[in-house]
């Protein structure tokens, strides 16, 4: 699921809510 990758990516690289919503825009 897409959400659990950003969830993941999240925890790893400590992304703010605006870099979730770019990585959903381009995905």
């Amino acid at each position: 699921m897409k959400y659990e990758r950003i969830r993941n990516l999240r925890e790893d690289k400590d992304l703010t809510q605006t870099d979730i919503a770019k990585y959903l825009h381009i995905s």
